[in-house]
């Protein structure tokens, strides 16, 4: 029969086991929804459609830090892309989203990529220093709205 100690430590264990699973399971859901990239990897859609970080980058900007992102976008569908970029940045530790609260990085511009070519553009946001990592959310719509790919998430540190 177990002691009064065995039972504890027992106990115990099985609290932060259950407390991890509980953590944990939000982001095994979400990569499985949203594909969760490194930073240094390119993703391809279904259709040849792909997209890139080229850089991750902590600036100056008029006296504030601010993260800026490199992204770019390459078409080998053999049509022409028209895409109006939507994204997001977070703090990944800890997990908060930066500048005005909950408010994306809205990107003011759309992009018409004739195929087979690329386009790129670059997007910031407020920043609490170097060398923090960063999830860089970035979603594609067509000029009526319409989600035209899922959302990717980019996770990198910014130096």
């Amino acid at each position: 029969m177990p002691s009064e100690t065995d039972r504890r430590w027992f106990g115990k264990v099985g609290t932060i086991l259950v407390a991890l699973v509980v953590a944990l399971l939000p982001v095994f859901a979400l990569t499985r929804s949203f594909p969760l990239v490194p930073a240094n990897h390119m993703f391809v859609f279904y259709n040849g459609v792909a997209v890139q970080l080229l850089s991750i980058r902590t600036e100056n900007v008029e006296g504030d830090d601010h993260v800026t992102w490199t992204v770019s976008v390459m078409d080998s569908t053999g049509a022409d892309l028209e895409l109006v970029p939507s994204t997001t940045c977070r703090h990944v530790f800890p997990p908060r989203d930066v500048g005005v609260p909950g408010s994306p990085v809205d990107h003011a511009e759309d992009f018409e990529a004739p195929a087979p070519e690329s386009f790129s553009w670059s997007d910031s946001c407020p920043s609490p220093g170097s060398g923090r990592w960063w999830l860089y959310a970035l979603s594609f719509e067509d000029r009526t709205g319409e989600l035209r790919y899922p959302t990717v998430t980019f996770a990198g540190k910014a130096h």
